[in-house]
């Protein structure tokens, strides 16, 4: 999980050469829309903590 995100590079740069799944969060609605029409198969984005509810307990690291 990577809180703050912005527009999802970390992520993407960590799915597209070490083949590793993300979820990012972002409180500005602007970059999420960009990291969403960028996203790759494994990294998702989102505004609210809210709507991670299903990744709950899954992530065995988070980035700030």
């Amino acid at each position: 999980m990577d809180i703050g995100c912005g527009h999802g590079l970390f992520l993407f740069l960590l799915n597209h050469h070490r083949n590793v799944n993300g979820i990012g969060v972002d409180h500005d609605q602007n970059k999420i829309e960009i990291a969403n029409a960028c996203t790759i198969t494994g990294t998702a984005f989102f505004t609210d903590f809210s709507e991670i509810d299903q990744y709950k307990g899954s992530f065995d690291v988070v980035t700030i």
